[in-house]
């Protein structure tokens, strides 16, 4: 079993010279991890993390959550990783990325059996800074062939995504291929 765990928030007003006292976002009995987190540049703190609900298997869904007031507060968290929570048995490890215009663009791990190695990437966006988020979709050729998965033996590559200013986004991932 997976004991539970909190995301911590820390701010600082300082440029980083001194942080205030990390403090829970959301309480919870479940398992929250990987978190990722982006500032727009209205300000806005965007955060993004895998969550296994308290006393469920090790099924993890992707969520996110925004503040207003540099950390303060969060909204409630939503699930963005919806139909793929479905058609996979977890997802895992988001990583989040923001352009000029202030989208959100979110990829993360897709797990077909949750005991094997993840193989293929989910992906979603939000054109209106985080209210609402497309339904997700597989990257394509991410899970091609089907007999290979994401990463190696030893981890995952953790930084998959980059977006620019204009919105152009770059995706990329390492896969293995066992016995090749």
């Amino acid at each position: 079993a997976v004991a539970a765990a909190g995301i911590r928030f820390a701010r600082s007003a300082d440029r980083g010279r001194s942080f205030g006292k990390p403090e829970i976002l959301f309480r919870g009995g479940g398992h929250s991890d990987a978190p990722k987190i982006a500032v727009d540049r209205k300000g806005i703190v965007h955060l993004v993390y895998a969550e296994r609900a308290a006393g469920s298997l090790p099924r993890y869904h992707i969520r996110y959550a925004r503040s207003h007031d540099a950390g303060r507060t969060f909204e409630a968290p939503q699930e963005i990783s919806g139909g793929h929570a479905q058609q996979f048995e977890s997802l895992s490890f988001p990583a989040l990325g923001l352009d000029g215009a202030d989208n959100l663009y979110v990829v993360w791990e897709l797990f077909p059996n949750r005991q094997r190695y993840p193989r293929g990437l989910g992906f979603t966006f939000s054109g209106d800074g985080g209210r609402r988020f497309a339904p997700p979709a597989v990257v394509p050729g991410s899970a091609d062939p089907p007999a290979d998965f994401n990463g190696s033996t030893q981890g995952l590559l953790m930084r998959k995504l980059a977006v620019n200013e204009t919105g152009a986004i770059a995706i990329v991932n390492s896969t293995f291929r066992v016995d090749a």
